[in-house]
């Protein structure tokens, strides 16, 4: 503001500079606002980790490529499977998030998977790339 090209009218440009001065003022407010709402989010949104949890969970020796392929996008889906692929350096970030929420639904489908119906257990074919 300080080289501002005057408009010839001072009261105009003390105008402009006030105006401009309140804007600056305000939003600089709601971006203090804005802040702090965004670290009490970040605080709340932080997952707890509860390893008994990981205790609950069915332990199972099986061959999911020997499970039906609806089954185990169930079984994905109820662990949240994550799977990353980094191209430059041909390497796989496999996460799953186990919520307490979903655990019936992990137990369901691991005892599906330990005693399937009719004893159907055929070899599913993935692509290759």
């Amino acid at each position: 503001m300080e080289e501002q090209i005057s408009s010839g009218d001072e009261e105009i440009d003390r105008e402009f500079r006030e105006r401009l001065q309140r804007r600056y003022a305000d939003l600089s407010r709601v971006r203090k606002v804005k802040l702090e709402e965004l670290k009490t989010l970040g605080a709340s949104a932080e997952p707890t980790e509860d390893k008994e949890l990981l205790d609950e969970l069915p332990r199972l020796a099986a061959n999911l490529a020997t499970v039906g392929e609806d089954l185990q996008r169930k079984l994905f889906d109820a662990f949240n499977l994550e799977l990353r692929y980094r191209v430059d350096t041909h390497e796989v970030l496999i996460r799953i998030t186990v919520k307490e929420d979903n655990l019936r639904a992990i137990k369901a489908l691991t005892s599906k998977i330990a005693d399937p119906p009719g004893g159907d257990r055929r070899p599913m074919m993935f692509p290759l790339f």
